[in-house]
């Protein structure tokens, strides 16, 4: 009974497994769960451990299962993505009034938020070896924007060796910043006052960033992008499009786990039902078809199935 007495601990430990341990790219399985939850003397059957987290699902935790080389859990959805912890994350560290242990503190909680995922981005940081981090030009990037001030910075993009190239032959570039997006990769959007444009980079990218003492330009173009949907077309955003998909009832749990329970269900039958989502039809959705393909298929919009086709066409091409 003593190996037994940590086990109304175990939801919350559960919880602090998927939170620190998984994302969207790093996933567990059961029996790695379960060893992991051993280290806290808690021991669990899969058949208990299936419960648990449908469980944390029903409180709201956005609990996911990937089946691509064996089934794989992981936490989707965050309050907070890791971009926007590494930011946080950067401010604490170079916080003048925060003691070392405070500031090592609040770094390991903040990584606790975000999984694997943030703690690699920490970690490439401190193994770039720059005298300015990433995580310090965006807080530069956030200064500039909220001051209304132009910056200057030089591009690089990385080849193949991992090396360093700079783009626009080093030349430095005088920007005015306008927009950040921190949910994935940061991207900056822009106005090149030499181009007289706006465009858009990886803001990661930049380096030599310095916030300069002059105010912004390009605030009436910025008014006009945000009011005629050109902002999204910067930032590359692929407008949602209504898809329609059919999948066997035994996949519903799945189907409703990654489009939620708004989805439109029509013509069920005994072994099948169709639904309809608005989603972007992207290449993490055609892989998503594609690794359930025995379970899932797309019908329409004919464009969609036609981009679907040649994703899995090029993809035949090279093996």
């Amino acid at each position: 009974m003593a190996k037994h007495s940590g086990q109304k601990l175990r939801l919350l430990y559960l919880h602090k497994i998927m939170s620190e341990q998984t994302d969207s790219t790093h996933g567990l399985t059961l029996t790695e769960i379960s060893q992991e939850l051993s280290r806290y003397g808690i021991y669990a059957e899969r058949k208990t451990l299936y419960d648990d987290i449908e469980a944390l699902r029903l409180f709201g935790y956005d609990i996911k299962v990937r089946r691509k080389m064996g089934v794989r859990y992981f936490l989707g959805e965050r309050t907070l993505s890791p971009m926007q912890i590494k930011l946080l994350g950067d401010s604490v560290k170079s916080s003048p009034v925060l003691s070392l242990r405070d500031r090592q503190t609040l770094m390991r909680k903040l990584i606790s938020l975000g999984g694997k995922e943030t703690l690699s981005l920490f970690k490439r940081d401190q193994e770039s070896g720059d005298d300015l981090g990433a995580g310090e030009q965006l807080n530069k990037l956030c200064s500039a924007i909220a001051g209304n001030k132009r910056i200057s910075c030089r591009c690089f993009f990385w080849n193949s060796r991992k090396q360093r190239i700079m783009r626009f032959d080093g030349e430095r570039l005088i920007l005015s910043p306008w927009f950040l997006e921190l949910d994935k990769a940061p991207v900056l959007v822009a106005y090149d006052h030499k181009e007289k444009r706006f465009l858009t980079m990886r803001a990661d990218r930049l380096i030599d960033l310095e916030i300069l003492n002059a105010d912004r330009e390009g605030g009436e173009e910025y008014s006009e992008l945000l009011s005629n949907g050109g902002l999204s077309k910067l930032l590359c955003e692929t407008d949602a499009t209504v898809i329609r998909l059919r999948a066997t009832n035994v996949f519903a749990d799945e189907v409703i786990s990654r489009f939620g329970v708004g989805i439109t269900v029509t013509n069920n039958s005994d072994k099948h039902f169709e639904f309809s989502v608005k989603a972007k039809p992207d290449s993490e959705l055609f892989s998503w078809v594609f690794s359930h393909a025995s379970d899932v298929e797309l019908l329409s919009p004919d464009s969609v199935l036609i981009d679907y086709k040649n994703m899995v066409r090029r993809a035949a091409d090279k093996i």
